[in-house]
């Protein structure tokens, strides 16, 4: 920018803050459609060398013209680097910010107002995060991004304020985090008032150690999948089903093969957009599909199972498999929370957790087995081991000994979540209930100057191999072999 003019002045349309001191940037910027994110210098001297509760920023003002003000989103950066966001996308179509001062004592939300925006309002995010101890003498910036085409824009100007005593942040309502008390609802990373409040699926190695059974030729488990994230897990049916790849109507009984429609699916992730404001959004998420042995929607793919032998790599879902269950479709709902299953929900590390350890515990909107599902936060779905599906089938002549039962929720990786990577429990598991295959009998005829060697009375999927010690090939696909 060309030219910067700073004044000391009153600035007594903000109460309380007689005698603050106010630099303006008055030459007029361009702001290009174009996405990309312009800047606009302010230069800050004569302060005192660090602004924290007793003395620092209290309130910023901005003139902009734009014939759609939703396209906007406005920050304040500082000068070591502290991005303060101010407006996002506020107004719709409005036209033009005119003296729109934000403060912390301001009486609504900038949410709360309407184009073009004039009086006084709390931003998106706190002033204070400036307010850190910083030495505010240098370069302050606003930077601005127009997020759609079409529509140009000027800023016209923009001050910053500093004086005593800035205003606090208005306390946080009582009460837990839900939607409409999105105040109560915290970040994962504790200095971020706008963030994606995303699930964390984990899969329960307690309930497998606690429910399995084993039979000949089988091993059933129990399976409970807890969110110990920051949202919600949610799906929403989009209707729009499928017949294999080609598009039904959702009202469709049964596909050609005899299977139910597949129905594509969303996931529903909340975002918090400032101190006191949510928002949503969905993304695509795989499938769901009824099932009429249950009576209920199902999300495919919800998890696996499998017996494997452990390797040196810790990550268990790396482990060869020797057996497996078949994929489960899951119904998302809440079957319990993490006080009351101890020990369902662990932290990566293997700690126990309960609700008191999960910040924004109970958050969510939808549970149930229709076309909305969803799992709150620190809540968890449970599927019983005498529930069809839940099931390692294992074949003839499976050995005897110790595996280790993986279970894997979301192995396909349809879903958002916080954590990608704790998805899966290893519970070792000891068989000793399988039966090695019967050892066959052979026989063998003379056919002219070879002979037929064959093992009738064979287990079906048993595999033999054939070893006439002449180093020929082994044979294991064949019988008779004639030699």
């Amino acid at each position: 920018m060309t030219r910067f003019f700073s004044f000391l002045l009153a600035w007594l349309a903000l109460p309380g803050l007689a005698a603050a001191q106010t630099f303006t940037f008055t030459q007029s910027g361009a702001i290009p459609d174009d996405r990309t994110e312009v800047c606009f210098d302010l230069p800050v001297s004569g302060l005192p060398t660090a602004i924290d509760s007793t003395f620092g920023l209290t309130g910023v003002c901005v003139n902009v013209t734009h014939t759609y003000d939703g396209d906007l989103t406005m920050r304040l950066v500082s000068p070591d680097g502290t991005s303060t966001l101010l407006i996002d996308r506020r107004g719709g179509s409005g036209d033009n910010f005119v003296n729109t001062c934000l403060t912390m004592n301001a009486p609504a939300r900038i949410a709360q107002g309407a184009a073009p925006f004039t009086g006084l309002f709390r931003p998106e995010q706190s002033l204070n995060g400036a307010n850190n101890g910083q030495n505010p003498n240098g370069l302050w910036r606003l930077c601005i991004v127009d997020g759609i085409r079409s529509d140009d824009g000027i800023l016209n100007s923009f001050s910053i304020t500093f004086g005593a005593n800035p205003p606090a942040d208005p306390p946080v309502p009582p009460g837990p985090c839900s939607l409409t008390n999105p105040a109560a609802c915290r970040c994962q990373d504790s200095t971020q008032v706008v963030c994606d409040l995303l699930p964390d699926m984990t899969a329960s190695g307690t309930i497998i150690a606690q429910q399995h059974t084993e039979t000949p030729g089988r091993l059933t488990l129990s399976n409970a999948t807890p969110n110990i994230g920051w949202g919600p897990m949610e799906i929403h049916g989009t209707n729009q089903c499928y017949c294999d790849t080609v598009p039904v109507s959702c009202a469709t009984a049964t596909c050609p093969d005899g299977t139910a429609p597949k129905e594509k699916i969303t996931q529903r992730i909340y975002r918090k957009t400032g101190a006191r404001t949510m928002t949503t959004y969905e993304r695509p998420a795989g499938f769901m599909s009824y099932h009429p042995g249950h009576g209920h929607v199902h999300v495919d793919g919800w998890a696996r199972f499998s017996l494997r032998t452990p390797t040196a790599n810790p990550d268990a879902r790396t482990w060869p498999v020797v057996a497996q269950g078949a994929k489960v479709s899951f119904c998302l709902v809440n079957l319990g929370d993490c006080s009351s299953r101890p020990g369902y929900c662990r932290d990566n590390n293997g700690n126990p957790l309960t609700l008191a350890d999960i910040p924004n515990a109970g958050f969510g909107t939808v549970t149930g087995c229709g076309r909305d599902q969803g799992i709150f936060t620190d809540h968890l779905d449970i599927y019983g081991q005498g529930l069809a599906g839940m099931e390692i089938l294992l074949p003839p002549g499976f050995c005897n000994g110790t595996y280790q039962l993986v279970s894997i929720t979301d192995p396909d990786d349809n879903f958002l979540e916080s954590d990608e990577d704790n998805n899966w429990t290893a519970v070792p598991i000891t068989l000793t209930q399988q039966r090695p295959a019967p050892a066959p009998t052979f026989t063998w005829a003379q056919v002219g100057n070879q002979h037929a060697f064959s093992a009738p009375g064979l287990v079906a999927g048993a595999r033999f191999a054939w070893n006439f010690h002449d180093g020929s090939p082994l044979d294991t696909l064949h019988n008779p072999t004639i030699r």
